[in-house]
């Protein structure tokens, strides 16, 4: 591809030349025409230029088949390490042994940092179907752990203890997290559209800008969560525990709050005069025994909490 390029480039040039060179005959000095001296200038040129092109396109592919290898490389070192500590220093069952889950944890975190989207799920995945990131204490914790646009679409983390990793920009759409632990997460911009977050744990979780359209929330707890400028539309809430929760600017169209509670809830039903601050979208909202950010019920207003948006004082 490159070489007919450059053939191309320099029939372009043989052309422009030759039209040049009619328009303008070289007269007295020489039999060399103008396209005779041009041609024996534009020559090296072109190759030069070719030379250079052909040598960045090719150090350009080494080097990302070299990123490529050194990521696969770090990926089989990081399962023989984990499979060594499964198998030989039985991790699976350490839960006393503290030094062995340090090691494990701090391979885990050192790996990940090395890793694009793809492998990071192929580590989840391994560390989930291996018992050692399930319930509230887990063997391997994820707390910090660079997970920033992992590659989670579809997956099966059922349970799954993912508190205080960093989460930025993954991909959750259609993953099955129920019960999972996302506490203190940061999943800013994180897609999880048609994720499964029933009874899933998000408190304090910073979901800023993230992706929840038509996520499953029922009984989920996001107490004091950063929801400002989410998208909910069609979401399902009900009997959500929202209190604390930020979402100035969220976009709750269509989203079932039945039974929420949204107590000292921050949202802004008008949009901030300096136009800073967007305000909350709360069209079509299903409002049915929701408790209101100022502590009252929504069926104690004509089924909604319109006029009832503020904090308590």
């Amino acid at each position: 591809m490159i070489v007919i390029a450059v053939r191309r480039v320099w029939r372009w040039i043989r052309a422009g030349l030759a039209h040049l060179d009619r328009s303008l005959r070289w007269t007295g000095v020489t039999d060399h025409t103008l396209f005779d001296y041009l041609q024996m200038i534009g020559v090296p040129v072109v190759l030069l230029l070719a030379g250079t092109f052909v040598s960045q396109a090719v150090n350009a592919a080494s080097d990302r088949q070299a990123a490529e290898q050194a990521q696969e490389n770090r990926l089989k070192d990081y399962l023989a390490q984990m499979t060594t500590l499964v198998l030989d220093r039985g991790l699976s069952a350490s839960t006393d042994q503290v030094r062995v889950r340090e090691v494990a944890r701090a391979q885990t975190v050192t790996a990940l940092n090395g890793m694009d989207g793809p492998r990071k799920r192929f580590v989840i995945t391994f560390l989930y179907e291996q018992g050692l990131i399930n319930g509230l204490d887990p063997l391997v914790s994820l707390a910090s752990a660079n997970l920033q646009s992992a590659d989670l679409a579809n997956a099966e983390l059922f349970g799954a203890n993912l508190e205080r990793s960093a989460l930025v920009t993954a991909d959750f759409r259609n993953s099955r997290l129920t019960f999972a632990r996302l506490n203190e997460a940061d999943l800013q911009r994180a897609n999880l559209r048609n994720a499964l977050l029933v009874d899933a744990k998000l408190n304090k979780a910073d979901l800023r800008l993230a992706d929840l359209t038509s996520a499953q929330l029922a009984n989920a707890s996001l107490f004091n969560a950063d929801l400002r400028n989410a998208s909910l539309r069609d979401a399902l809430l009900a009997g959500a525990n929202l209190i604390s929760a930020d979402l100035r600017g969220a976009d709750l169209t269509g989203a079932d709050l039945t039974g929420a509670n949204l107590t000292d809830a921050r949202l802004n039903p008008d949009e901030a005069k300096d136009g800073a601050t967007a305000a909350t979208n709360l069209s079509g909202t299903i409002w049915d025994g929701t408790v209101c950010p100022d502590g009252t019920n929504s069926n104690d207003h004509s089924g909604s909490c319109a006029g009832h948006l503020q904090p308590r004082d």
